[in-house]
């Protein structure tokens, strides 16, 4: 696109027109304030962080903060990073003072050769999950925004700048591509700011929401994939989910496009080839509304484009509508014989009262043979990706969740038992609900249940959603024994949850204040109580469980209430790989201290592989190099820790004092 384009002339003569300049100026010099006096004088001086102190600065910096509704800050963007985020960015900021001095250089830097090497030794050092040096620069970019708004665009995101940059011939973007991440930071910005030469702004804040007013980021926005109701780059996405840790050759969406007439389609249906009512979309909810069916059939008439209808490809060869289920099923049922009536036709009056069969020839041949593009998702596709496609695609007025997805996608005798087993009444009463959860949310538990069974929390790594998704599909179909050992494994979990904890199963108590000494139980299921309860018992038999219930409920309250990193680990980051562990290593450690190991557990060594390992190193102690004088004295530890998958081998043990071991923690 070129710089005189008349239309750019005119977007740009618009935007001028309606978007205040000097208010943006005024706005951000002094929220900019506001948050440099946060940055440089509370972050660094001693004490705890004020939650409401962060949380108004997060305001500055995210269009989704807490409260932001209410405060009147005009936020920096959406740069989709969760609250959470943002808060444990700042505390490790105050925790870790060589990271929050070289983010500092960053922000205050003038020199962009000196910003660049600073930004690059930030991405070498900052091994953390903590989003600051995500692939996509969203929450650097963020901050030196914020700090300086007079110097730094807010265009965060290098996806959002490379499109822009592209679109508007301001630079190359394959060979800014190919260099280092402070430099893709810095050369995209630069090359943005080219865009004055010929279209001045009075401040960085007008340029940035230039390029993000509606009708100029059509211009450069990517259209080939229908982005869900939240507007989210389909990188960012990615980025936020976890999916950049899938090797770059392998992150694809394989498509099939098409331009079927709807008799084809009709027949596709028929035949079976085609399903339109996949179980995850539920409902043909366009059966109550005449008026909107008829005018659907009426824009086809009068050869008013109709949207893309998205499928996606199975294993057999079969279709099913992602996107476009409402659309399909009213030319469907239109077009057979019994068909609704058209009702309400604005243009075509004289066809109300008409059915299909009613119409003449040539009517029924315009709609037979008109032809709907159709976008067929081939099951080549990467199956992470293709999930995250599946969510962007469900735009209905109820947004459908990731257990409805994977009810539709990895159908089969596995899911099957999934709702079998939800509609246990024991799990029910739990749960305190009636009847199975009318989003599946009981299904996902279950799943989780047999997924962390099956694979143990040495297996989880994070994300959650690409967790179940492997599960799901390496066990779509399960045999006859399967199921009733899966069966009998959760109702077995289920009965001593109940037995156990009561009322109080799968949820947080929390201890009373100096206010009221009283504690209680909070109403909510936490879904990370829920996976410890669970899976905890499934080694255990009830004779076993039954005789220490009352301890054993006591103990995990206890946990739960004086633990700190038990009670992070439920608070925030629920499904963080690490916290899965940690939580899970802690109970299971619980109930062992409280009840014994199960018969069948690998994590203790045997008398004689201890023996085996004692005489090897000369009776030699691994932790602290003295002499054990007893063999009963010793400890046999992991040198690979069990609960990240060391297995109990000699070639995997340590002999050592049992104090030493103990003190080890």
């Amino acid at each position: 696109m070129s710089f005189n384009d008349e239309n750019i002339k005119a977007l740009y003569g618009q935007f001028l027109s309606e978007f205040d300049q000097d208010v943006a100026n005024e706005t951000w010099a002094e929220q900019s304030r506001e948050f440099r006096e946060f940055w440089d004088e509370i972050l660094p001086t001693k004490g705890k962080l004020d939650p409401e102190d962060m949380d108004h600065n997060i305001c500055f910096l995210d269009t989704n903060a807490k409260g932001i509704r209410d405060t009147g800050i005009e936020p920096a963007g959406k740069v989709l990073i969760p609250q959470g985020s943002w808060r444990r960015i700042f505390e490790e900021f105050k925790e870790n003072k060589n990271l929050y001095q070289l983010v500092t250089s960053i922000l205050r830097c003038n020199s962009d050769d000196e910003q660049i090497e600073l930004l690059n030794k930030l991405y070498s050092i900052n091994t953390e999950k903590n989003r600051l040096t995500g692939s996509n620069a969203n929450m650097i970019s963020d901050l030196m925004f914020v700090y300086n708004p007079m110097k730094n665009i807010s265009v965060f995101s290098l996806s959002h700048r490379y499109k822009i940059i592209e679109v508007f011939e301001l630079g190359q973007v394959s060979s800014m591509k190919q260099k280092s991440w402070g430099e893709q930071i810095v050369l995209t910005k630069k090359a943005i700011l080219e865009f004055q030469k010929e279209y001045p702004f009075k401040n960085l804040r007008s340029l940035s929401r230039f390029f993000y007013n509606v009708h100029v980021k059509e211009l450069w926005s990517d259209q080939e994939v229908v982005s869900s109701s939240e507007d989210v780059d389909f990188d960012e996405r990615l980025e936020e989910e976890g999916f950049f840790d899938i090797p770059l050759k392998d992150r694809k969406i394989i498509t099939e496009p098409g331009d079927p007439p709807i008799r084809m389609l009709c027949e596709k249906i028929d035949r079976g080839r085609l399903i339109a009512r996949a179980d995850f979309q539920r409902y043909y909810i366009w059966d109550n509304k005449p008026k909107l069916k008829s005018r659907l059939i009426e824009s086809v008439l009068l050869r008013v484009p109709i949207p893309v209808i998205y499928t996606a490809e199975e294993d057999s060869g079969k279709e099913l509508v992602v996107d476009g289920q409402q659309r399909l099923l009213t030319f469907y049922s239109f077009t057979k014989k019994g068909g609704f009536s058209l009702s309400g036709l604005r243009v075509l009056k004289e066809l109300n009262g008409k059915s299909y069969i009613q119409l003449d020839e040539n009517l029924q041949n315009a709609i037979a043979d008109y032809p709907i593009r159709v976008i067929k998702i081939l099951k080549e596709s990467h199956k992470d990706i293709k999930f995250d496609i599946f969510e962007r695609l469900n735009r209905g007025s109820v947004k459908l969740n990731e257990q409805e997805l994977r009810n539709c996608i990895y159908r089969g005798s596995f899911n099957d038992l999934l709702k079998e087993l939800a509609e246990n009444k024991d799990f029910q009463r739990l749960q305190g609900i009636r009847g199975i959860h009318n989003r599946m949310v009981d299904l996902e538990r279950i799943l989780r249940f047999f997924a962390f069974t099956d694979l143990t929390e040495k297996k989880y790594k994070g994300p959650l959603t690409s967790f179940l998704n492997n599960y799901m599909e390496s066990n779509r179909e399960i045999s006859a024994k399967q199921k009733e050992e899966k069966t009998n494994l959760f109702k077995k979990s289920v009965e001593l949850c109940q037995m156990v904890f009561g009322d109080t199963a799968f949820r947080r108590w929390q201890l009373g204040g100096e206010e009221d000494a009283n504690g209680y139980r909070e109403d909510k299921i936490n879904e990370g109580i829920f996976d410890v309860q669970m899976y905890g018992f499934t080694e255990y038999d009830k004779r076993v469980i039954s005789k220490k219930a009352t301890v054993i409920k006591d103990a995990f309250i206890e946990l739960m209430t004086k633990d700190r990193s038990f009670i992070e680990s439920i608070e925030r980051g629920t499904y963080d790989t690490q916290r899965v562990k940690l939580r899970t290593e802690k109970w299971w450690q619980r109930l062992r201290d409280i009840v014994g190991y199960p018969e069948t557990d690998r994590r203790l060594y045997t008398f004689e592989e201890k023996k085996a390992l004692y005489e090897a190193s000369k009776g030699v102690c691994y932790h602290c190099g003295g002499n054990i004088a007893f063999i009963e004295d010793a400890h046999v530890d992991h040198l690979e820790r069990f609960s990240e998958g060391g297995m109990t081998t000699i070639k995997n043990g340590k002999i050592c004092h049992r104090y030493c071991n103990l003190q080890k923690g």
